[in-house]
């Protein structure tokens, strides 16, 4: 019995070593036995301590025992060794009296070498009966090793499977084996005779192997190990261009192995460009955006079919270019021959392919249009203005419509992101260029349809997908429902949602946001079908000393500028040799001659005028209340009124009429010298004139349109209704606080809302 004793002692020290020869070198896992000594613990108490009298004399205490268990876990003092010698120490070590004590030379001779050996295999074949897992454990040991010593069969099964199974081999020991074999100082420099020579086949298996670390560099733990990949960047990069020049370029494309390249080099960029540091050493590297936009011309071009599931090198490539600036996109322009159309026209031949596929794929519609949304990336770009050429909102648009079915009746999981991608990519940029143009395409492609029918899904977003969807329902698209083009796309859309998708709305988190931009396109299309129906009504002259308002058979027409009108042609000569027509009218017939020299069209700006001169009435109070306040003893024509367009709702204020301008605003030299001519105008006669400023949102930029009422704005409603003067009535004036002044549109809306109120009641919808 008491050789028994030492003996398991042996057997733990021969299969300590044996255990240790599998671990890789590089693992930071260390095995060792450790030797606390004789200990006077209670593991003797039922034995009679007479016999061991003299020997416990010389025991340690528990406390001081464990300090040897602490030395075999934590190592030498690392001031004395450095850390690749810590390891090398005490890989398999036997620990005893707080060192490293030398086995016997027994356990060193080729005899002890083979009983170690039998021993190990005895052992697991004990353990394997217990659990099974156990011969996968040492199995995945055996590859890891064999991988790092370069057996091609290891270092294939390794690449390929060593994520199969988490837990058994860990990423860092993975990635120090594909990071070995892709040393810089190991690319060849002969491509043609070290092709498929074993340094170059063992470099393409590391790359695949890699290709399966995306998932592990975001994570918590994975800051090491992405610190790792970073410094080993240069050699992968190297072995990249050499199997992208030795495979793929010297290839012909019939070649599988010229395929499998594509879609390794492609799949091992895209995990790698996920982790943050890494993408941007990527991007910083001379030629990488390049190699990039060649994985993603090969996407799916060739004979030889990807084996990959996804569009890797569209994703290697987007990736790299999430936050790409204008040196990035350039690089891609000029990768593709500065041709921004092919580069738009593939991207969005894609998307498009992926849309009407009979059953979407979710993750390619994402991937797509996650690589649109990051060549995108700058406004004034080539790319941006070359998709926007190709339609780009409209497809968006009706990539967004065929996802809000499927987001809701699909099982296959992942329409929630694709939906987030499209949103994201309208919400950055339907206000490219002048903002109002995109914004009536995509709401004629379905957008208003598309927000209803995805609206149960906002529930399950992130804060920041939701406030970036309410962002563009509650704010970009009201601000531009300044132009008639947009109001009437809207109208035309909002007459083709069905009952389900208004359903759909209210039990919704977008509820709010949608009734307010619901509520402000019924108005503002009120507003349009009423221009309409007096269109040519009330056209006031504009010889100064007149100013009478007649109807459009009535007066007579400026033939040169087509745009000024007069009671008489005495009020014209006058206007012309007297007034400020003669500088008008040759600024208004140039910009005429020289075609639309501004984004907005002549039908919407015509209705500028009667939008903001009915709004700038129904804050009519508002304004006076400001000027009074603020101005108490100046006289209300002393002041410019301006509308804020560029918010929601429009904010309005004042500003003094004496020595105003415009600012700095968007728009033509011809422009900015018709409004300096008619501020010049206003300012010689303040009490003819009511001049109304209002800012609208064009694009990312801002115009100021400026509008003229006469000098009866103060004192009669005379286009709107007969509205209570506060200083010439005995009346109580209009209370601003309550909001802008009612008009006759305000109340044709109520009535028209009293009478659905009554007819809901009368068919028992609605129970008082």
């Amino acid at each position: 019995m008491q050789k028994r004793y030492f003996d398991t002692k042996l057997l733990n020290v021969l299969f300590t070593r044996a255990l240790a020869s599998y671990i890789p070198d590089s693992s930071s896992l260390i095995v060792n036995t450790a030797d606390p000594g004789l200990c006077d613990s209670g593991l003797r108490r039922s034995i009679d301590h007479g016999q061991f009298a003299e020997e416990l004399k010389q025991a340690q205490t528990p406390e001081e025992a464990s300090r040897h268990l602490v030395w075999a876990t934590l190592g030498p003092n690392p001031e004395q060794l450095d850390e690749v010698e810590v390891v090398t120490e005490m890989k398999g070590a036997f620990i005893a009296n707080a060192g490293v004590s030398r086995v016997s030379p027994w356990v060193r001779s080729e005899e002890g070498a083979g009983v170690q050996n039998r021993v190990w295999e005895e052992t697991l074949e004990i353990l394997t009966k217990v659990d099974a897992r156990v011969a996968g454990v040492l199995k995945a040991l055996q590859i890891l090793d064999g991988a790092k010593k370069g057996n091609q069969n290891d270092i294939t099964i390794l690449s390929n499977a060593w994520t199969d199974i988490p837990g058994i081999i860990s990423p860092t020991d993975a990635c120090d084996v594909f990071l070995h074999h892709l040393d810089v100082s190991r690319v060849p420099t002969d491509v043609e005779k070290d092709r498929f020579a074993d340094p170059a086949n063992l470099a393409f298996a590391s790359l695949l192997g890699l290709g399966k670390v995306g998932a592990f560099l975001n994570s918590p733990p994975g800051a090491q190990l992405g610190k790792r990949v970073l410094d080993a960047w240069p050699g992968i990069f190297k072995w990249t261009v050499f199997l992208m020049a030795s495979r793929v370029e010297a290839l012909e494309p019939e070649n599988r192995s010229r395929r499998s390249t594509l879609d390794v080099v492609a799949t091992c960029w895209y995990a790698l460009a996920q982790q943050d540091l890494i993408r941007e050493a990527m991007v910083r590297t001379p030629a990488t955006i390049e190699i990039a936009t060649k994985l993603w011309v090969e996407d799916d071009k060739g004979p030889v079919k990807s084996s990959v599931d996804a569009p890797v090198g569209t994703c290697a490539l987007g990736t790299m270019l999430q936050a790409a600036k204008k040196a990035e996109l350039d690089r891609v322009l000029k990768a593709k021959g500065g041709k921004a159309g092919e580069v738009a026209k593939l991207a969005l031949e894609r998307l498009k392919g992926a849309v009407k596929e009979t059953q979407p794929n979710p993750a390619h519609l994402t991937m797509y249009l996650d690589f649109i949304n990051s060549i995108s990336r700058q406004p004034t770009h080539a790319l941006r203005r070359a998709l926007l050429s190709g339609n780009v909102i409209w497809h968006v648009t009706g990539a967004l419509v065929k996802i809000s079915v499927l987001v809701n009746t699909s099982r296959t999981p992942g329409f929630v992101d694709a939906m987030v991608s499209a949103f994201g990519y309208l919400r950055n940029c339907l206000e490219s260029s002048d903002g109002f143009t995109w914004i009536s395409m995509s709401i004629g492609a379905g957008l208003i349809p598309a927000i209803c029918d995805c609206s149960p899904q906002f529930s399950q977003l992130e804060p920041q997908d939701f406030a970036m969807i309410k962002d563009l329902v509650s704010d970009i698209l009201p601000r531009y429902l300044v132009y008639r083009s947009v109001v009437e796309a809207v109208h035309t859309s909002l007459c083709k949602v069905s009952k389900a998708q208004q359903d759909r709305v209210q039990k919704t988190r977008i509820r709010d946001a949608m009734h307010r931009f619901i509520d402000l396109a019924g108005e503002r299309y009120m507003v349009v079908e009423h221009a309409n129906a007096t269109k040519g009504w009330r056209m006031t002259c504009d010889n100064i000393k007149c100013q009478k308002v007649k109807s459009k058979e009535e007066v007579r027409r400026c033939s040169a500028c087509l745009t000024t009108f007069y009671c008489s042609k005495e009020c014209q000569a006058i206007a012309w040799k007297e007034g400020d027509h003669k500088i008008m009218c040759k600024l208004k017939a140039r910009e005429r001659l020289e075609g639309k020299a501004e984004a907005v069209s002549r039908k919407d700006a015509g209705w500028f005028h009667v939008l903001f001169m009915r709004d700038a009435r129904r804050y009519r109070y508002e304004f006076r209340s400001k000027i009074k306040a603020e101005y108490p003893s100046s006289p209300l024509y002393d002041f410019v009124l301006c509308m804020d367009y560029t918010v929601f709702p429009m904010k309005p204020s004042i500003r003094p009429l004496k020595g105003y301008n415009t600012g700095p605003v968007d728009a033509t030299s011809n422009a900015e010298a018709r409004n300096d001519a008619l501020i010049e105008k206003v300012q010689n006669n303040p009490e003819r004139f009511a001049l109304i400023e209002s800012k609208i949102s064009c694009g990312r930029s801002m115009q100021c349109v400026l509008t003229l009422g006469t000098g009866e704005f103060w004192t009669s409603e005379a286009e709107m209704f007969d509205a209570l003067d506060a200083e010439g009535s005995d009346e109580e004036p209009y209370d601003p606080s309550l909001g802008p002044e009612p008009d006759h549109i305000d109340m044709m809306r109520a009535r028209m809302m009293l009478d659905q109120l009554v007819h809901k009641i009368e068919e028992g919808g609605l129970n008082l």
